[in-house]
């Protein structure tokens, strides 16, 4: 505690006035002012969260559904010949890796 403070009427907000070397209005009126906003910060905040859940669960439903038209274009080639595995691979899986084309090769 300063010297200053020593002599007036102890509360609330004067003990935080004279910790922080501040008037006791200063005080008060920072706590009404977080008060009043406090709500509308928290609240901003949930549609931020909602949206980025939205986008990452549309991003998973996409890549599952990629996920299984590849799965769906393997199995039919599967029991294929090679040269009609190999021919499948290039035209229409260019987006599989090398290691799934060389497994696809092998069967």
């Amino acid at each position: 505690m300063t010297g200053g403070c020593a002599h007036r009427e102890k509360g609330i907000y004067n003990t935080a006035a004279c910790e922080f070397n501040v008037h006791p209005n200063q005080i008060r009126l920072g706590r009404n002012h977080l008060t009043e906003q406090l709500p509308k910060l928290i609240s901003n905040r949930r549609p931020q969260q909602e949206k980025a859940r939205e986008e990452l669960e549309a991003e998973l439903f996409l890549r599952i559904g990629q996920l299984k038209m590849e799965i769906e274009g393997l199995k039919k080639i599967t029991y294929a010949p090679v040269t009609m595995k190999r021919a499948k691979v290039e035209k229409e899986m260019v987006v599989i890796s090398i290691v799934r084309r060389s497994i696809i090769n092998q069967g």
